[in-house]
């Protein structure tokens, strides 16, 4: 589901009772109890059931903060389960082991609850699937393979292994510990790859009962982003509106008059009057030779990406 785009990536809180140094957590989101579904703040349950059928679902990621510090996090779990059935899958990140908690977060309806560095046992008496989702951090090599065993003894499902990379909010974290971009235009950490590929190649010669899997930067940001854009923009774009490879939405926009109605008709134009504007495919404004064109994320906000004058 993640590689389709079709994951609603459910934002619960931005608190959080630990301090990782490598949380990619924003500045603006860090510590504020304000939920986001995608990039749509969620003001109410409205709010997250319209981004889940803008994008067309089929699962949500309920992260954070920690999503078990907030009760809201039970509320929306329950609100998508109830709404959008037993199909549709939820799972969760967390670092907590309290049993009561957990056991709010499976009775809400959460289908697979993925840890972080600690002892996954509690979550092992509710039946749902229970495995591990930790940075791949260059020099922790022995610890990360102690972790793994650990699991694999408590036979737990899966680990999943993301690339550490370098965000505005670690930058300075990640800097001060000696670790380096692998690339200028990659936010990957030199030799995280490397180490993720040395242990999944170690699981299989060691015959480990778990499950490895590894996510690089660069999948998250070319493939999964990628794709939730495009899957969004299918759903959204008007008949003359085109959605580039990156899923971005682009339109013509000219200012409102009898007279460029009346060529958009001649020369076959589909076109649509809003307020002031006339909007339309970017061919037409290009032959029009007036107004501009607009590249724009398809997010709840319409953010533009680039504006372009012509004529």
């Amino acid at each position: 589901m993640c590689g389709k785009g079709a994951k609603l990536v459910l934002f619960a809180t931005g608190k959080c009772p630990f301090s990782c140094f490598y949380c990619p957590i924003s500045e603006e989101r860090r510590g504020r109890e304000q939920a986001f579904a995608n990039e749509r703040p969620i003001v109410n349950l409205e709010d997250l059931m319209e981004e889940a059928l803008t994008m067309r679902a089929l699962g949500a990621g309920v992260t954070g903060g920690e999503p078990l510090a907030s009760s809201a996090t039970f509320k929306f779990v329950s609100f998508l389960r109830e709404n959008l059935g037993e199909r549709f899958h939820i799972h969760l990140y967390t670092r907590v082991t309290e049993a009561k908690k957990l056991e709010k977060a499976y009775e809400a309806g959460v289908d697979e609850v993925r840890f972080h560095f600690v002892d996954p046992s509690p979550a092992l008496d509710f039946s749902w699937s229970v495995g591990a989702e930790i940075p791949v951090i260059p020099g922790w090599k022995k610890a990360l393979k102690n972790y793994i065993l650990f699991l694999d003894r408590l036979e737990v499902e899966f680990v999943n292994l993301n690339e550490l990379e370098f965000s505005d909010a670690n930058f300075l974290e990640l800097e001060k510990r000696g670790f380096k971009r692998k690339g200028e235009l990659d936010s990957g950490v030199a030799g995280s790859e490397e180490l993720a590929l040395e242990l999944l190649k170690w699981a299989e010669e060691e015959g480990l009962g778990i499950s490895l899997h590894y996510c690089s930067a660069r999948t998250k940001t070319e493939v999964q982003l990628v794709e939730r854009y495009r899957r969004t923009a299918r759903n959204i774009a008007r008949s003359y509106e085109r959605i580039t490879d990156e899923g971005t939405i682009v339109v013509g926009i000219v200012g409102r008059s009898k007279e460029v109605i009346e060529k958009l008709r001649k020369i076959g134009c589909r076109f649509e009057i809003v307020g002031d504007e006339i909007r339309t495919s970017p061919e037409c404004v290009l032959e029009l030779g007036k107004g501009k064109i607009v590249e724009y994320w398809p997010t709840f906000d319409r953010k533009p990406v680039e504006v372009t004058p012509v004529g």
